[in-house]
């Protein structure tokens, strides 16, 4: 009925409310007595650990995956998944070119929106991976998103980075309200591995180019110069 201690004794509240009795294999309880609605408290508060107990032995497990490099979610055209569990260059020319040319672009222009808008502009494609259609790789005219993804992901550099995302949550209104998808920054300590994959981009360009996107943005910071 709840997973947290909180929903569970709130559940029993309004069956307490409604006159509504719980049964399980063995015995019924009735709110109404003090006596099983001690035992039910009880009894909630031992799911919650087991709970929270199963949640820590699956994080152990993710984050021992992860600091091996073996545990990867997701990973763009650019690459292939071998036999072993590894990721290597993609054999096809084309998808490695078109990688290649967003980096030569932004070493040329030093702007993700330029170099969005030179790809818009010239009706040039890239290959996306269409989560739709069974993530398979497709062509199509890229996304500033896209276009961003592809010069702030440490995997083109050979690196593994884990968590890559976040969730962050905020009190407003009464409610505790979670949003995911924020960006991992090195003040979240992730997992790093250097040199683990093949690299499109060496470390330190790919470190330059970070520099060059966060210098780019528009902060009231009086140490940003802003986009060109």
């Amino acid at each position: 009925l709840a997973r947290n201690g909180k929903e569970w004794n709130q559940a029993l509240e309004v069956c307490y409310i409604f006159k509504v009795l719980i049964i399980d294999r063995s015995t019924i309880y009735d709110l109404s007595s003090p006596n099983d609605r001690l035992m039910l408290g009880m009894q909630g508060a031992f799911s919650e650990y087991e709970v929270k107990q199963m949640q820590l032995r699956a994080r152990e497990a993710i984050e021992l995956k992860a600091s091996q490099g073996k545990l990867i979610i997701g990973y763009p055209p650019a690459y292939i998944k071998t036999e072993d569990g590894r990721l290597e260059k993609t054999p096809d020319q084309q998808i490695r070119k078109a990688i290649e040319g967003v980096f030569t672009k932004f070493d040329n222009v030093g702007s993700i929106n330029q170099v969005f808008k030179w790809y818009y502009d010239n009706n040039v494609k890239l290959p996306i991976r269409d989560s739709t259609n069974g993530n398979k790789t497709i062509w199509r005219i890229p996304s500033y998103k896209t276009i961003h993804h592809i010069l702030t992901d440490a995997i083109y550099a050979g690196i593994y980075m884990y968590p890559k995302t976040k969730t962050r949550a905020r009190f407003e209104n009464g409610r505790i309200i979670k949003t995911a998808g924020h960006r991992v920054t090195e003040e979240d300590k992730p997992i790093l591995i250097y040199n683990h994959f093949d690299s499109y981009i060496s470390k330190e360009q790919f470190e330059q180019n970070k520099k060059i996107i966060s210098n780019n943005r528009m902060m009231r910071s009086t140490n940003s110069n802003g986009a060109p």
